[in-house]
């Protein structure tokens, strides 16, 4: 079976309700997905860095415990481990702070050996980060050129629309190598100032033919170059939106591999599989609004395996 190679940062999060600590739970847009997709039984790498601290063997081990390959994890000695502090509203959106110093990334040397088949996944500022980002783009390449599917979640938040103008050519860089990209509606809202679907699409289909859009708890917009559909979302109990994208994310990458979809068959994958990839990104990032934690149960992850493998 192909394998799954994830890349992107850490942070220990804390999460905040009624300003009081209720939950510590290692993360990290990237990792939250690849520890659910370790969870389904998926041969999974994780290409990232950590300090060498408490929190950092903590983020190491929870990778280990669950599957995921920690070969391309750097534990960098004198270096803080990342934190988030995520401060739930009365909805139970999750509002960030960020503790992390970009400036000093490390984009590893030390890489696995992408193939035919095989999923990349990364996303968000780490994969703008000017810092990294020669390095991180010529990777991605060798993925694209290797027929690995490329797939990219946008992820931009409002704390860096300080840097927009000077990232922008990393966010085209990204698009113009992805098979899949994935945002919200206000992801693209803070890059390009866009809401409506149809210009959004006109936007992004410049780069990449294969969009995806999610709405919170409204519906997911799948458009490609022969099929625009909406997907209602259920409704579900919140209890908190930390690692919902993520998790989608993982839902996403997760039927790509189990129903062995490699990038020449994106070109003209037929409704009933994008179907079955949409439904199973919703169902993870369901599950995961209902906990406080950033990916599936285990229990989750064995029914998949199960079902699936």
């Amino acid at each position: 079976m192909p394998k799954v190679i994830g890349i992107g940062e850490t942070v220990t999060d804390f999460i905040i309700r009624n300003g009081k600590p209720e939950d510590m739970v290692c993360g990290g847009s990237c990792y939250n997905s690849m520890i659910s997709i370790g969870r389904c039984g998926i041969e999974a790498y994780f290409v990232g860095e950590v300090g060498n601290d408490k929190l950092g063997l903590r983020t190491k081990q929870m990778l280990e415990d669950n599957g995921v390959s920690v070969d391309y994890l750097m534990m960098t000695t004198g270096k803080k481990s990342q934190l988030s502090l995520a401060f739930l509203n009365e909805n139970n959106d999750a509002e960030y702070v960020f503790y992390k110093d970009h400036a000093s990334d490390i984009f590893p040397t030390a890489l696995p050996q992408p193939e035919r088949g095989d999923v990349l996944i990364y996303g968000s500022f780490f994969a703008i980060n000017p810092i990294i980002h020669t390095a991180l783009s010529s990777y991605v390449g060798k993925a694209q050129t290797e027929g690995c599917i490329v797939y990219y979640d946008v992820n931009f938040r409002n704390s860096h629309m300080a840097d927009r103008e000077a990232v922008m050519p990393n966010v085209l860089d990204n698009l113009s190598k992805a098979t899949i990209v994935k945002g919200s509606n206000e992801d693209f809202l803070n890059l390009f100032g866009l809401s409506d679907t149809a210009e959004i699409y006109r936007r992004v289909s410049m780069h990449c033919p294969n969009l995806i859009i999610t709405r919170g708890s409204k519906e997911v917009s799948l458009i490609t170059p022969t099929l625009h559909k909406d997907y209602a979302v259920g409704k579900t109990t919140v209890v908190s939106t930390v690692g919902a994208g993520d998790n989608f994310n993982a839902g996403i990458v997760c039927a790509l591999i189990v129903n062995r979809i490699d990038a020449t068959d994106i070109v003209a994958l037929p409704e009933t599989k994008w179907d079955t990839l949409i439904t199973t990104a919703t169902q993870f990032a369901q599950e995961v609004c209902g906990t406080t934690h950033n990916y599936i149960s285990i229990h989750s992850g064995r029914r998949f395996r199960n079902e699936n493998i």
